[in-house]
């Protein structure tokens, strides 16, 4: 949706147009993967021009993750990873840099959707060089559950008995589909988190 502040700059930059006119928030850079290397059609080339900009200019931002977390202190490393995952998630939202986001509210509340919870997922494993779950916003859907995780993954706890911490399941059905993945491929996985995650968006809107 478009927020208020949004609706009237577009308002205000199409009064006196003529024509009919659709206004609304598009994730070109998505747009543009979706051809997965195929050619896009010349209507959106420019689009596309600019989609691939900003996605280079996001993927030169996230390289050196890695070599930060790694170079900094054990004591800041948790506040760099969190940091690092509240501006994907921000970025895959759409929303502004300046936004407001409480990290201990689901992605889904603020608008994660099933694309951009795989999406997300494959910006974390690609930017901290660590393979993740297809089933990983569906297990941990806030930006505090993802930190503590990934921060087990990258830094285990060298303790005896040392255990992750249990998955934010929202249910024991949810709790039953995560423990399926496990001996599903990745393909297949990814397919049932997309399905999880459709059925829980369309479950919220019908309350």
């Amino acid at each position: 949706m478009l927020s208020p502040e949004q609706g009237a700059a577009v308002l205000a930059s199409l009064l006196g147009a003529s024509g009919h006119v659709i206004a609304l928030p598009f994730n070109w850079e998505a747009f543009v993967r979706s051809f997965e290397g195929r050619q896009v059609p010349p209507l959106y080339r420019n689009v596309a021009r600019t989609a691939e900009t900003k996605a280079s200019r996001a993927t030169t931002t996230v390289s050196d993750i890695c070599k930060r977390l790694n170079q900094s202190p054990q004591g800041k490393r948790r506040p760099l990873l969190q940091a690092h995952i509240r501006e994907q998630s921000i970025r895959i939202l759409g929303l502004s840099d300046s936004s407001p986001l409480d990290t201990r509210l689901p992605l889904q509340q603020l608008g994660l959707d099933s694309l951009m919870a795989v999406e997300l997922r494959n910006t974390l494993s690609a930017s901290l060089q660590h393979k993740l779950p297809s089933t990983l916003l569906f297990d941990y859907p806030t930006v505090d559950a993802l930190t503590d995780f990934l921060a087990q993954e990258l830094w285990p706890v060298e303790k005896p008995g040392a255990q992750l911490k249990e998955p934010e399941t929202s249910s024991p059905e949810a709790r039953a589909a995560a423990g399926e993945v496990e001996n599903l491929s990745d393909e297949d996985a990814e397919t049932l988190l997309l399905a999880e995650l459709d059925a829980l968006k369309n479950e919220k809107k019908n309350r």
